[in-house]
């Protein structure tokens, strides 16, 4: 298989495949830098910016990728506002054991008393004649 043939399987436009091509045969020795600008019609710097794209692109296609797929990632202050909610349970938490040793050290703590009837009682009843 030629280098025509390789870069023609490829993607991209008609541009940049012809390109690629001269620029491959110049690397494997078939063409010189002035005969690749003539055949673009550009000048020969060019040409030979042309070929260091196209090798950085090359290069850093072939960098070591990492393995895997990627860690998920928490929204931002997600785990913030996660901290925050387990600090205000170990509040409610020592609190609820606070108020449970008080209970066994005092007695009637915590507890609601019964309201004893009488005239402070604001409770609404009404004569049994209404």
């Amino acid at each position: 298989m030629n280098v025509s043939e390789i870069i023609g399987a490829r993607e991209g436009s008609t541009v940049a495949r012809r390109r690629a091509e001269l620029l491959l045969r110049n690397i494997a020795g078939e063409l010189t830098m002035g005969e690749v600008a003539r055949e673009l019609g550009v000048a020969e710097a060019m040409a030979y910016r042309y070929r260091d794209e196209l090798l950085d692109g090359a290069i850093e296609g072939l960098e070591p990728k990492v393995v895997g797929r990627p860690a998920k990632e928490r929204p931002d202050g997600k785990i913030e506002e996660l901290e925050g909610h387990v600090k205000e349970l170990k509040r409610e938490l020592l609190a609820a054991e606070i108020r449970e040793e008080l209970r066994d050290v005092v007695p009637g703590i915590g507890r609601k008393k019964k309201r004893e009837s009488g005239a402070n009682d604001r409770s609404l009843s009404f004569p049994a004649e209404i």
